[in-house]
Protein backbone atom coordinates (compact mmCIF):
# COMPACT_ATOMS: atom_id res chain seq x y z
CA UNK A 1 0.00 0.00 0.00
CA UNK A 2 1.08 3.86 -0.88
CA UNK A 3 1.28 5.31 2.59
CA UNK A 4 1.27 8.72 1.62
CA UNK A 5 -1.83 8.15 -1.26
CA UNK A 6 -3.43 6.57 2.01
CA UNK A 7 -2.81 9.69 4.79
CA UNK A 8 -3.42 12.30 2.09
CA UNK A 9 -0.78 15.00 3.50
CA UNK A 10 -1.55 18.61 2.07
CA UNK A 11 1.44 20.75 2.57
CA UNK A 12 1.67 23.18 -0.54
CA UNK A 13 4.99 25.74 -1.01
CA UNK A 14 3.78 29.10 -0.55
CA UNK A 15 3.84 31.60 -3.22
CA UNK A 16 6.97 34.19 -2.83
CA UNK A 17 5.71 37.35 -1.71
CA UNK A 18 7.82 40.40 -0.97
CA UNK A 19 5.66 41.47 2.14
CA UNK A 20 6.88 38.24 4.03
CA UNK A 21 9.17 38.88 6.83
CA UNK A 22 12.58 36.96 7.33
CA UNK A 23 13.77 35.89 10.65
CA UNK A 24 16.77 36.81 9.92
CA UNK A 25 16.07 40.25 9.36
CA UNK A 26 14.13 40.26 12.98
CA UNK A 27 17.70 39.08 14.32
CA UNK A 28 19.76 41.24 12.63
CA UNK A 29 17.96 44.61 13.68
CA UNK A 30 17.47 43.15 17.23
CA UNK A 31 13.64 42.70 16.74
CA UNK A 32 13.59 39.70 18.58
CA UNK A 33 16.21 38.17 21.29
CA UNK A 34 18.94 35.96 19.66
CA UNK A 35 20.97 33.91 22.17
CA UNK A 36 24.91 34.49 21.65
CA UNK A 37 24.96 30.53 22.18
CA UNK A 38 22.18 27.76 22.60
CA UNK A 39 22.49 24.65 24.44
CA UNK A 40 24.08 21.47 22.71
CA UNK A 41 20.42 19.70 23.91
CA UNK A 42 17.35 21.56 24.17
CA UNK A 43 14.44 18.85 24.67
CA UNK A 44 12.04 21.06 27.14
CA UNK A 45 9.33 18.60 29.00
CA UNK A 46 6.26 19.84 27.22
CA UNK A 47 2.70 18.50 27.86
CA UNK A 48 1.11 17.69 24.57
CA UNK A 49 -1.87 16.38 23.57
CA UNK A 50 -2.12 14.03 20.58
CA UNK A 51 -3.27 15.74 17.30
CA UNK A 52 -4.50 13.07 14.83
CA UNK A 53 -5.36 14.38 11.24
CA UNK A 54 -6.06 10.22 10.02
CA UNK A 55 -6.81 10.06 6.10
CA UNK A 56 -7.19 14.10 5.86
CA UNK A 57 -5.05 16.75 4.12
CA UNK A 58 -4.71 18.90 7.23
CA UNK A 59 -1.55 18.30 8.80
CA UNK A 60 -1.12 22.18 8.33
CA UNK A 61 -4.18 22.76 10.90
CA UNK A 62 -2.68 20.56 13.47
CA UNK A 63 1.18 21.34 13.28
CA UNK A 64 -0.72 24.48 13.64
CA UNK A 65 -2.63 23.26 16.69
CA UNK A 66 0.58 21.84 18.27
CA UNK A 67 2.48 25.49 17.69
CA UNK A 68 -0.38 26.55 19.87
CA UNK A 69 -0.26 24.20 22.17
CA UNK A 70 3.33 24.83 23.16
CA UNK A 71 2.67 28.34 23.47
CA UNK A 72 -0.11 27.88 25.97
CA UNK A 73 2.70 25.58 28.10
CA UNK A 74 5.29 28.16 28.42
CA UNK A 75 2.92 31.35 28.64
CA UNK A 76 0.49 29.94 30.59
CA UNK A 77 1.04 26.78 32.35
CA UNK A 78 -1.71 25.05 30.62
CA UNK A 79 -1.70 21.73 28.55
CA UNK A 80 -5.38 22.87 26.64
CA UNK A 81 -5.93 20.50 23.55
CA UNK A 82 -7.51 22.84 20.84
CA UNK A 83 -9.32 22.64 17.87
CA UNK A 84 -7.21 21.79 14.44
CA UNK A 85 -10.52 21.49 12.82
CA UNK A 86 -11.62 25.05 13.76
CA UNK A 87 -8.38 26.20 12.36
CA UNK A 88 -8.60 24.61 9.52
CA UNK A 89 -11.96 26.20 8.68
CA UNK A 90 -10.21 29.60 9.24
CA UNK A 91 -7.50 28.45 7.07
CA UNK A 92 -10.07 27.27 4.07
CA UNK A 93 -11.40 30.99 4.35
CA UNK A 94 -8.16 32.82 3.15
CA UNK A 95 -5.97 30.47 1.09
CA UNK A 96 -8.24 29.45 -1.96
CA UNK A 97 -6.76 26.04 -2.65
CA UNK A 98 -9.38 22.87 -3.47
CA UNK A 99 -10.00 21.01 -0.07
CA UNK A 100 -7.83 18.01 -1.10
CA UNK A 101 -4.24 19.46 -1.52
CA UNK A 102 -3.80 21.02 1.73
CA UNK A 103 -2.66 24.52 2.02
CA UNK A 104 0.53 26.63 2.65
CA UNK A 105 2.48 28.06 5.32
CA UNK A 106 1.54 31.18 5.13
CA UNK A 107 -2.29 30.65 5.45
CA UNK A 108 -2.02 28.85 8.90
CA UNK A 109 0.07 31.60 10.90
CA UNK A 110 -2.52 34.42 8.48
CA UNK A 111 -4.95 32.29 9.84
CA UNK A 112 -3.62 32.05 13.43
CA UNK A 113 -2.65 35.23 13.22
CA UNK A 114 -6.08 37.00 12.68
CA UNK A 115 -8.58 34.01 13.74
CA UNK A 116 -6.29 32.01 16.90
CA UNK A 117 -7.48 28.46 17.47
CA UNK A 118 -10.67 27.67 19.71
CA UNK A 119 -10.36 24.54 22.56
CA UNK A 120 -11.52 21.10 21.60
CA UNK A 121 -14.21 20.71 23.41
CA UNK A 122 -15.94 23.63 21.45
CA UNK A 123 -15.53 21.88 18.19
CA UNK A 124 -14.68 18.69 18.86
CA UNK A 125 -11.58 17.31 15.92
CA UNK A 126 -13.42 14.14 14.32
CA UNK A 127 -11.68 13.65 11.34
CA UNK A 128 -13.79 10.36 10.90
CA UNK A 129 -16.04 12.53 9.01
CA UNK A 130 -15.58 12.87 5.47
CA UNK A 131 -13.23 16.12 4.01
CA UNK A 132 -16.44 18.04 3.27
CA UNK A 133 -18.18 17.45 5.88
CA UNK A 134 -14.85 18.42 8.57
CA UNK A 135 -14.47 21.62 6.64
CA UNK A 136 -17.99 22.76 6.85
CA UNK A 137 -18.68 22.63 10.78
CA UNK A 138 -20.96 25.00 12.13
CA UNK A 139 -19.49 27.92 14.00
CA UNK A 140 -20.70 30.02 16.82
CA UNK A 141 -19.83 33.13 18.49
CA UNK A 142 -18.46 31.09 21.57
CA UNK A 143 -16.22 29.36 19.60
CA UNK A 144 -14.71 32.76 17.77
CA UNK A 145 -14.49 34.44 21.34
CA UNK A 146 -12.23 31.34 22.64
CA UNK A 147 -10.12 31.74 19.74
CA UNK A 148 -9.24 35.37 19.97
CA UNK A 149 -7.44 34.92 23.37
CA UNK A 150 -5.40 32.46 20.81
CA UNK A 151 -4.03 34.31 18.21
CA UNK A 152 -0.08 34.95 17.47
CA UNK A 153 0.77 38.71 16.84
CA UNK A 154 3.28 38.10 13.68
CA UNK A 155 5.19 35.41 11.96
CA UNK A 156 8.62 35.21 10.15
CA UNK A 157 10.01 32.73 7.91
CA UNK A 158 13.54 31.44 8.23
CA UNK A 159 15.71 32.13 4.93
CA UNK A 160 18.55 30.08 6.64
CA UNK A 161 17.56 26.63 6.89
CA UNK A 162 20.61 24.98 7.54
CA UNK A 163 20.36 22.10 10.53
CA UNK A 164 22.51 25.18 12.81
CA UNK A 165 20.07 27.90 12.11
CA UNK A 166 16.80 26.08 12.90
CA UNK A 167 18.32 24.68 15.97
CA UNK A 168 18.73 28.52 16.88
CA UNK A 169 15.10 29.31 15.68
CA UNK A 170 13.97 26.44 18.12
CA UNK A 171 15.13 27.46 20.87
CA UNK A 172 14.74 31.14 19.90
CA UNK A 173 11.22 30.93 19.62
CA UNK A 174 10.19 27.30 21.31
CA UNK A 175 8.02 26.04 18.24
CA UNK A 176 9.12 26.34 14.30
CA UNK A 177 6.21 25.21 11.86
CA UNK A 178 8.23 22.65 9.19
CA UNK A 179 7.32 21.86 5.60
CA UNK A 180 9.13 18.43 4.86
CA UNK A 181 9.10 16.68 1.85
CA UNK A 182 8.69 12.58 2.62
CA UNK A 183 8.16 9.24 1.26
CA UNK A 184 6.88 5.86 2.81
CA UNK A 185 9.95 5.94 4.76
CA UNK A 186 8.52 8.65 7.12
CA UNK A 187 5.57 6.82 8.61
CA UNK A 188 5.48 4.65 11.47
CA UNK A 189 8.67 5.13 12.87
CA UNK A 190 10.09 7.83 15.56
CA UNK A 191 13.26 8.10 13.47
CA UNK A 192 12.26 8.57 9.46
CA UNK A 193 14.48 7.51 6.94
CA UNK A 194 14.01 9.93 3.76
CA UNK A 195 14.81 9.22 0.24
CA UNK A 196 12.72 10.93 -2.56
CA UNK A 197 10.98 14.07 -1.80
CA UNK A 198 7.38 12.95 -2.89
CA UNK A 199 5.13 14.77 -0.83
CA UNK A 200 4.79 17.57 1.53
CA UNK A 201 4.05 17.66 5.02
CA UNK A 202 3.77 19.97 7.64
CA UNK A 203 5.14 19.21 11.18
CA UNK A 204 6.03 21.43 14.20
CA UNK A 205 9.85 21.29 15.77
CA UNK A 206 10.04 21.47 18.95
CA UNK A 207 13.42 20.80 20.24
CA UNK A 208 16.85 19.03 19.00
CA UNK A 209 20.47 17.21 20.11
CA UNK A 210 23.35 17.53 18.25
CA UNK A 211 22.32 14.75 15.33
CA UNK A 212 18.90 15.70 15.21
CA UNK A 213 15.36 17.94 15.47
CA UNK A 214 12.66 16.56 17.42
CA UNK A 215 8.81 17.05 16.28
CA UNK A 216 5.50 16.67 16.72
CA UNK A 217 3.73 14.44 13.55
CA UNK A 218 -0.26 14.01 13.19
CA UNK A 219 -0.01 11.75 10.54
CA UNK A 220 0.36 8.06 12.75
CA UNK A 221 0.73 6.85 16.45
CA UNK A 222 4.12 7.83 16.87
CA UNK A 223 3.63 11.46 17.91
CA UNK A 224 7.17 12.00 18.51
CA UNK A 225 9.12 11.85 15.80
CA UNK A 226 13.14 12.76 15.63
CA UNK A 227 14.99 13.89 11.98
CA UNK A 228 18.53 13.52 10.89
CA UNK A 229 21.08 16.11 10.30
CA UNK A 230 21.85 14.02 7.48
CA UNK A 231 18.35 14.82 6.10
CA UNK A 232 18.00 18.60 6.40
CA UNK A 233 18.06 19.15 2.88
CA UNK A 234 14.34 17.55 3.35
CA UNK A 235 13.38 20.75 4.97
CA UNK A 236 11.71 22.79 2.38
CA UNK A 237 10.28 25.77 4.45
CA UNK A 238 10.63 26.78 7.78
CA UNK A 239 8.59 29.86 9.75
CA UNK A 240 7.52 30.78 13.24
CA UNK A 241 5.33 33.10 15.16
CA UNK A 242 6.65 36.30 16.44
CA UNK A 243 5.84 38.73 19.01
CA UNK A 244 6.31 41.93 16.88
CA UNK A 245 4.41 45.43 17.32
CA UNK A 246 3.07 47.22 14.35
CA UNK A 247 5.29 49.44 14.34
CA UNK A 248 8.49 47.02 13.60
CA UNK A 249 6.22 45.13 10.72
CA UNK A 250 5.45 48.61 8.70
CA UNK A 251 8.75 49.54 9.14
CA UNK A 252 10.03 46.12 7.25
CA UNK A 253 7.17 46.26 5.14
CA UNK A 254 8.15 49.75 3.75
CA UNK A 255 11.68 48.97 3.28
CA UNK A 256 10.65 45.67 1.44
CA UNK A 257 8.06 48.14 -0.92
CA UNK A 258 11.39 50.81 -1.26
CA UNK A 259 13.79 48.15 -2.45
CA UNK A 260 11.13 46.78 -4.80
CA UNK A 261 10.89 49.51 -6.10
CA UNK A 262 14.60 50.50 -6.29
CA UNK A 263 14.89 46.73 -7.86
CA UNK A 264 12.02 48.15 -10.33
CA UNK A 265 13.77 51.18 -11.61
CA UNK A 266 17.45 49.61 -12.03
CA UNK A 267 15.82 47.08 -14.65
CA UNK A 268 13.93 50.32 -16.58
CA UNK A 269 17.02 52.19 -16.66
CA UNK A 270 18.86 48.60 -17.74
CA UNK A 271 16.30 48.75 -20.62
CA UNK A 272 16.75 51.90 -21.93
CA UNK A 273 20.49 51.52 -21.70
CA UNK A 274 20.05 48.07 -23.87
CA UNK A 275 18.09 50.33 -26.30
CA UNK A 276 20.30 52.86 -26.70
Amino acid sequence: MDTIKSIQLGALERKRDNRDIKLEKLNEIGAVYVPVEIPDVFLPEYKIPYYWQRKTPTCGAHAGSYLKTIQENIENGLDNKFSPRFLWRMIKNIDGYSLDIGTDMRSIFKALKSNGICDDNLLPNNTELSLEDYSAPKLNNEMFDNAQNRIIKSYAFLTDLSFENIKKSIYQNKAVLLLIKVDEGFFNTDTPIFKEKKSGHFVLAWGYDKDYIYIYDSTDNIQIKKINKIYNNFIIEAGTAVDLNNNVIEMLIKQKNLLQMLIELYKKLLSLKVAT
